[in-house]
């Protein structure tokens, strides 16, 4: 799996008073949010390390882009049929957004050199955001990672653990994307928006579930 940096637009954290209410929202009302400056681009791109730490638990993943190739032919897996209308609906978000809100959320089994990487990464340096949810009890953090050095040992990394993936939330998101692709190849569809969580159980779930 061959990563890519992308720009990215985060949230202004001072302009949030209520993160649970901003992000319940957020999918639904996006460009206006947008237009009114609750956005903040970063000034380079950038893959991000992303930490949800809840009691007894924490989930660490990766987001990046990815081009479309990945899911056309099969390294980015589907294990569910999706629906037309569900698909036009994506396709016309996608359009009236002129953005990928949501990453579609990739499972991957374990591998141990990703592990390794990611135990010592944790807390290595400052979060470029962090928001707490309190009915939750659940604080999230963002981490920006830039620099051509060290987004080539990430890209080595899962290039050489990682060869696929299964789609745990998004297939709609990858099929309305790969149509728009095909449908218009001189506007930016050719990315997506992943979000990588290693799971131990994996090959279990997948493929005797």
């Amino acid at each position: 799996m061959l990563l890519h940096p992308f720009k990215a637009f985060l949230p202004v954290t001072d302009r949030i008073p209520a993160p649970e209410t901003f992000f319940a929202d957020c999918k639904e009302v996006f460009p206006a949010l947008f237009e009114q400056g609750y956005f903040q681009p970063l000034d380079e791109e950038a893959l991000f390390f992303y930490e949800i730490v809840r009691p007894g638990r924490t989930f660490r993943g990766l987001i990046a882009s990815v081009d479309i190739s990945e899911y056309r032919e099969g390294r980015i897996k589907k294990h569910e049929q999706t629906i037309h209308a569900k698909e036009d609906l994506q396709k016309s978000l996608f359009l009236e957004q002129q953005a990928m809100i949501k990453p579609v959320l990739c499972t991957y089994p374990v591998s141990r050199p990703v592990q390794t990487w990611m135990d010592a990464f944790s807390g290595s340096q400052p979060p470029a955001r962090e928001f707490y949810f309190p009915s939750e009890q659940t604080t999230h953090r963002i981490y920006s990672i830039s620099g051509e050095k060290t987004i080539r040992k990430i890209q080595a990394l899962f290039h050489d653990n990682v060869p696929e993936v299964f789609i745990a939330d998004g297939h709609h998101r990858c099929s309305a994307a790969a149509a728009l692709h095909e449908e218009r190849p001189e506007k930016p569809f050719s990315r997506l928006l992943c979000a990588f969580l290693m799971l131990p159980t994996w090959r279990s779930t997948i493929l005797t579930g």
